[in-house]
C-alpha cells in the first residue's frame, strides 16, 4: 500500500483507527522515481524516472489504471480494495512509535509502512529498500 522524497517535511504524528475509517481514494502517488496525480492521469518524472523513461511510464500508467475507480474501505481492523475487478482484504493494526504511526498488515509480513493524516488527507509511506512509496489518500464524499 507507500516514497518519500528528500524535500518533502513529514510531521510526527500519531492516528488512530477512528481518524482512518471510511472509503478513501488515491488522488497522489510518489516514488523514487517521480509523482502521479490519479485525477489528473499526469505524472511528472525525476531524473531516476527520467533515466528508463518508458519503464517508469509504464508502470505509471498501470498505477493510474488501478487506482481510478477503486475506493479503499476502512472498518474497524479491516482493509479492502477492489481492483480492476479483483477484491483485496486484510487485516491491519497500528503501532505508535517516536512519535509516529506504523501499519501493519498480513502479521508484518508485507510491511509496516507510516500513516498519519494531514489536511483531510491519509498519508501511507513505506520507505521497505524494494518499495519506497508515498500514497496519498482523500476522503470519499
Amino acid at each position: 500500500m507507500a516514497a518519500l522524497l528528500a524535500t518533502f517535511f513529514v510531521n510526527a504524528q500519531t492516528v488512530t483507527q477512528q481518524e482512518m475509517q471510511g472509503k478513501w481514494t488515491l488522488t497522489e502517488f510518489i516514488n523514487n522515481e517521480g509523482k502521479i496525480d490519479i485525477a489528473k492521469g499526469t505524472w511528472e518524472l525525476n531524473d531516476k524516472g527520467k533515466a528508463k523513461k518508458q519503464a517508469t511510464e509504464e508502470l505509471y500508467q498501470g498505477i493510474i489504471a488501478q487506482a481510478k475507480g477503486a475506493v479503499l474501505i476502512i472498518k474497524g481492523e479491516v482493509a479492502s480494495q477492489s481492483v480492476l475487478g479483483k477484491d483485496f482484504e486484510a487485516s491491519f493494526a497500528l503501532e505508535n512509535k517516536d512519535g509516529k504511526t506504523f501499519m501493519t498488515m498480513d502479521d508484518g509480513t508485507s510491511g509496516s509502512p507510516q500513516v498519519y493524516i494531514k489536511d483531510g488527507k491519509m498519508h501511507i509511506i513505506d520507505t521497505a529498500e524494494d518499495i519506497d512509496m508515498h500514497m496519498v489518500y482523500s476522503p470519499v464524499k
